[in-house]
């Protein structure tokens, strides 16, 4: 048999032992300073001037005077002198000061419950916490509410580039994430199966603009609609020089880099400088077998234009014959129409370059000696071209029209439109024709 209780090693009284009543009052006095044990305060790390007899506290890191070397220990004022309790683990007080309970864990006193828990490593309810789930809520709801006038649930990050958002799962798998992540704009994505993730909204950290990547779906009928995009009115065809009808041809007489030179001072018949840095024209080499294909995007001189690659037109030779108006067939043009790409304007008016579903165009023809029409289609094919025609002496008339497109250009992320000018009996000539882009159907 021991001398003392395992727990709080409480001494016994021995066989035959003197003074016995020493032995009790040693007992009686440890069990009056950790039983039901109210701490006053648990900062100290110095005996306060003035204790009363059975005050007691939890000495604190670093103690100093007669409490040195006394760190977690429980204090107590008893007999004129302060006694010292070694806590085991699991002794849980009562501190007033912070009318909360402390618990000790073996090592240090921390926050039982009824007080701040600040901090805490991991905080599980219901639940089990870990390393990356420092906080584990399990629960049919969680209740944030407002002291005051109102409340809010902040989610901050390091850097732009790092995520701060609300994640929503099924099974553990991602499905829906709302916030910023890899930069400061706010985002919305969802998942099929919580690997490929596709954006549905963007709201844009400078500017507020909403964009919506999958675009909108139509309630009722589950189908995306067509919404016209407005857009700077430019023109992407233009001439304001009498010409025929296409297609029409011209000779080479130099070719240098990007840059050919024409027989004619005609250029503008097919490339304005209006159209600079807004559209390209698809020109043909039909010298060549099969024949060859270029896109003028700048009208250097009366008789000079550029091409947008020199590759090209490498081989291209003086006194063969260009064309405007593709060969038929290409492609699905069967009409021999002019092919137009508007990257250059979509790029400089919207910043990006893509596929629209149709553009809307101010038509406005006008001839010498007779009738002439413009006719716009979206892919070339019989049936799909439609246009405005001027009056029967070639007096101006001007339209609006929608021209759906379809084919991809082959230079550019942007569709095609095609145009075809048409001349009304032998003598009627083109004048001024202008095509002006007012809104893009995306």
């Amino acid at each position: 048999m021991t001398d003392s209780t395992p727990n709080l090693s409480l001494p016994y009284l021995m066989p035959a032992q003197a003074q016995k009543h020493v032995t009790v009052n040693e007992s009686i006095r440890m069990l009056d300073a950790v039983i039901q044990i109210n701490i006053l305060d648990r900062d100290l790390t110095s005996p306060p001037v003035n204790p009363a007899d059975g005050d007691r506290y939890i000495v604190a890191a670093s103690p100093t005077g007669s409490w040195a070397t006394k760190a977690n220990q429980i204090a107590a004022y008893q007999d004129c002198a302060w006694m010292f309790y070694a806590p085991r683990e699991g002794f849980t007080v009562w501190v007033a000061d912070e009318d909360g309970l402390v618990t000790f864990n073996g090592t240090a006193w921390v926050v039982a419950g009824g007080g701040s828990i600040n901090p805490t490593p991991l905080v599980g309810v219901n639940a089990a916490a870990d390393s990356t789930n420092r906080l584990s809520v399990a629960s049919a709801a969680t209740l944030l509410n407002h002291e005051g006038a109102g409340h809010q649930a902040k989610i901050n990050k390091a850097n732009a580039a790092d995520t701060a958002s609300l994640l929503f799962q099924t099974g553990f798998s991602g499905r829906a994430e709302i916030g910023t992540t890899g930069n400061d704009d706010l985002q919305v994505k969802v998942s099929a199966d919580g690997a490929i993730w596709r954006e549905a909204l963007i709201a844009d950290r400078l500017t507020g603009a909403v964009r919506l990547p999958g675009g909108l779906i139509d309630a009722t009928t589950l189908q995306r609609p067509v919404q016209l995009l407005p857009t700077t009115v430019r023109d992407i065809w233009r001439s304001d020089m009498d010409a025929p009808g296409t297609p029409r041809t011209y000779t080479i007489s130099a070719v240098s880099g990007t840059t050919v030179t024409i027989a004619t001072s005609e250029v503008e018949h097919f490339f304005n400088v209006y159209m600079q840095n807004v559209s390209m024209v698809r020109i043909w080499n039909t010298s060549k077998s099969p024949a060859q294909a270029a896109w003028v995007d700048w009208n250097l001189a009366a008789n000079q234009f550029r091409v947008s690659h020199s590759a090209h037109i490498t081989g291209w030779l003086p006194g063969e014959t260009l064309r405007i108006g593709d060969p038929n067939p290409t492609s699905n043009n069967t009409l021999q129409m002019v092919a137009i790409d508007i990257s250059k304007h979509l790029y400089n008016a919207h910043g990006i370059v893509f596929r629209q579903r149709g553009l809307k165009i101010s038509v406005s023809p006008l001839g010498i000696g007779g009738r002439i029409s413009m006719d716009c289609s979206g892919n070339g094919v019989a049936g799909t071209a439609f246009g405005v025609s001027s009056n029967s002496d070639g007096s101006r008339q001007s339209a609006f029209i929608d021209v759906f497109t379809t084919d991809l250009s082959p230079i550019s992320n942007s569709n095609l439109l095609f145009i075809h000018e048409s001349l009304a009996g032998g003598t009627a000539m083109a004048a001024t024709r202008l095509l002006r882009l007012v809104g893009v159907w995306v």
